[in-house]
């Protein structure tokens, strides 16, 4: 399946997500993070083995021989193999499944952290823990405009490394990672520690506690968005823009083909985007400011913006994975280049 999730847990009062799978983390382990990666069955741990490969030798005969410098990395319960790695620049100790759900227990017990979601992703070459932060974690922009705010550690034993995100898509499956990750990135909220560095405990928990100071950056960001007033006339070229739309061209006849310069299809997306600037839910708390144009293009992007299930995985997975990776997902990527060059020209 796209999510290829093998096994997850999740905090009840958020649900399982789009992909509808895992069990519910019962409320006396939810701050127990070892027996949430047992509910997980994410106990087992990588073990590194040595590689042999097969040969002929002299008398015809089959022989094995030694891959020197290569590991095979292996899971302890099925001893299935998860990668070949290099032997000595690859490290386990702290990255192991147990490690990664137990970072956030000293912060669950500073911070009020609670896990939200957990899963064993692609037959257990990656382990991904999200945590959801507690309400004063929240992004409130404009007049009360409420964002919560997850950071997930995730760990690959085929050479990923370790990666710390934070931000608001809560990781469910292996399309949300992706979508997480490339997000942090994007943003600058993401700290990584390779898989060929030894990591120390403290280091594994730094990067959880680090969720704060990034919080602080994500709200002076959107706090920026919302103080930016935007007239109706700039928030109309601004859609324009998102949508690639030359606004001059509109209502334009192409002389030598009698058809429209823009498009029918373009005029209706454009129409949508007005109409959920003024109606979307929230609407009302940012109008008339760059967080509101915003606002409008990632609601639209996210609920209305019409899809096609190629994969006939159904319209809610088509729909989840244009927002991830898709048109979707690029049209709000652009929507939010283009807001902040406009703040930064304004500056």
């Amino acid at each position: 399946m796209s999510h290829e999730i093998e096994s997850a847990v999740f905090m009840a009062s958020q649900g399982a997500g789009w992909t509808g799978l895992g069990l519910a983390i019962p409320t006396n382990i939810s701050r127990d993070p070892a027996k949430i990666a047992e509910l997980c069955n994410a106990t087992w741990t990588v073990e590194p083995k040595p590689v042999y490969y097969r040969i002929t030798d002299a008398n015809g005969r089959p022989a094995y021989v030694q891959a020197k410098g290569f590991s095979a990395q292996t899971r302890s319960d099925s001893h299935a193999c998860l990668s070949i790695t290099s032997a000595n620049r690859y490290h386990t100790a702290n990255r192991q499944p147990i490690d990664v759900f137990e970072a956030f227990r000293d912060e669950l017990a500073r911070e009020g952290l609670e896990i939200s979601h957990a899963a064993v992703l692609r037959g257990g070459s990656v382990i991904a823990v999200s945590a959801i932060l507690p309400p004063d974690f929240d992004i409130v922009v404009g007049r009360n405009d409420r964002t919560r705010t997850y950071t997930t550690l995730s760990t690959g034993y085929a050479g990923e490394g370790t990666i710390c995100t934070q931000g608001n898509i809560r990781v469910v499956c292996a399309n949300t990672l992706a979508a997480s990750i490339a997000d942090a990135k994007q943003s600058g909220k993401i700290k990584t520690v390779r898989a060929s560095t030894l990591m120390q405990w403290d280091t594994l928990a730094k990067m959880v506690a680090n969720a704060r100071e990034m919080c602080k950056e994500q709200f002076a960001v959107f706090n920026a968005m919302a103080n930016r007033q935007m007239s109706t006339h700039e928030v109309a070229r601004y859609f324009a823009d998102v949508l690639e739309i030359n606004i001059a061209d509109l209502n334009k006849v192409d002389p030598k083909t009698n058809k429209d310069l823009v498009s029918t299809r373009a005029k209706n997306m454009l129409t949508s985007l007005t109409e959920a600037y003024t109606e979307a839910p929230g609407a009302d708390m940012a109008h008339g400011t760059a967080w509101g144009a915003l606002h409008a293009v990632t609601y639209y992007a996210t609920h209305e913006k019409g899809i096609r299930d190629t994969k006939g995985d159904g319209d809610d997975c088509a729909r989840a994975a244009s927002n991830m990776f898709g048109d979707a997902g690029a049209l709000k990527a652009r929507a939010l280049a283009l807001v902040q060059e406009r703040m930064a020209i304004a500056a």
